[in-house]
């Protein structure tokens, strides 16, 4: 346990920390703390059934907890069912001030739900739910400006969403993750974030990235992205030129994009050389076909640069998708000389690597 506090009596306690096994939280959670006082809390236990046993003990300890700003509960590796909190459901937990929650629970979908019931969040991660428990936990945060959840398809359907679209004007970073049964249908295409700077899509399982939906989601939303962080983690083939040159289109004044495993047709890498697409570069993270490919973009837009009166780029890492192995020896040399080159002629750091 770690607290903060000005004297014994704890007068001025107002930041709390719990990790304890489940008896020493039942004494802690029965104690006559000023519960009242706390503006941030965190409570968990090695063993997330330490916690589960003591639920009703935790919701009393919230309900009395009325100036929460910041609220993190981790529930370990201990994943309970939903039905046992329906108990409560009719016993919303009102918080007032709380703008930080993170939920560490898979099927935790009944505790957010009972936290949210205050509307002015900024921060939530939500942990693992289902795309319809998702769009029903955002649709009660409209003051959102920052969203991480992980989007899972065998987690059941606790409640049925509207399919109207949810508009967050506040959101600046969106940071989601699909698990291995990954499919488009998971995407959540409802929403609408006009201020959204930074996007953060992660895809555990293969196949390919979503370019489509997350162009139509930057459109919709006519966002102005200066970061967008993208993976799949498990490359399958070339991506469609069409669709590569749209999303990097609409990313016309980000200045650090990642693409990790997304292979960059050579008509797409053409534009980045000349200076077309990405205009604002200061790092880039790409795939390519061939080393020669990959090589030749990075030196055809930084002599661009150059010429343009200053480099930008600072940071590029490019993946090779489709080299043959025989090839890779000669390549490694070839990326040694390349990198030595490039970092003396114009200060950028600049590496390649191979994917299977």
């Amino acid at each position: 346990m770690s607290m903060v506090s000005s004297s014994i009596g704890f007068p001025n306690l107002e930041k709390l920390s719990l990790l304890f096994p489940s008896n020493l939280l039942e004494i802690i959670l029965r104690s006559n703390f000023p519960w009242h006082q706390l503006t941030s809390f965190t409570i968990g236990g090695s063993d997330g059934s330490d916690l589960f046993e003591n639920l009703p003990l935790l919701f009393n300890t919230l309900h009395l907890s009325t100036r929460l700003v910041n609220l993190q509960i981790q529930f370990g590796e201990f994943f309970p069912e939903s039905e046992p909190l329906r108990r409560w459901e009719n016993d919303p937990i009102k918080l007032p001030f709380l703008q930080n929650l993170k939920v560490d629970w898979d099927r935790q979908f009944p505790m957010i739900n009972h936290l949210i019931s205050a509307s002015n969040l900024r921060s939530l991660d939500a942990g693992e739910l289902s795309l319809s428990n998702f769009y029903f936990v955002v649709r009660q945060c409209p003051r959102l400006v920052e969203l991480i959840s992980a989007i899972k398809t065998r987690i059941p359907d606790l409640v049925s969403s509207e399919p109207s679209y949810i508009v967050l004007p506040c959101l600046k970073r969106l940071d989601l993750s699909f698990n291995d049964e990954w499919s488009p249908s998971s995407f959540p295409t409802l929403l609408t974030l006009p201020g959204l700077d930074s996007l953060d899509i992660f895809i555990l399982g293969a196949g390919s990235f979503p370019l489509d939906l997350v162009f139509d989601l930057i459109n919709r939303s006519n966002a102005r992205l200066s970061r967008i962080h993208g993976r799949v983690n498990r490359h399958t083939s070339l991506e469609p030129a069409e669709s590569v040159l749209s999303l990097l289109t609409a990313l016309e004044g980000a200045s650090h994009v990642d693409l990790t495993n997304v292979t960059f047709p050579q008509t797409v890498l053409d534009l980045i050389a000349a200076g077309s697409l990405l205009p604002h570069l200061e790092s880039l993270r790409f795939g390519a076909s061939t080393l020669e490919q990959g090589l030749s973009m990075i030196e055809s837009r930084l002599r661009y640069e150059e010429s343009c009166g200053g480099v930008k780029l600072k940071r590029s890492v490019g993946f090779i998708t489709h080299s043959p192995t025989e090839n890779r020896a000669n390549g490694a040399h070839r990326i040694d000389m390349a990198r030595r080159e490039l970092t003396r002629r114009y200060g950028v750091q600049c590496d390649f690597d191979y994917v299977d």
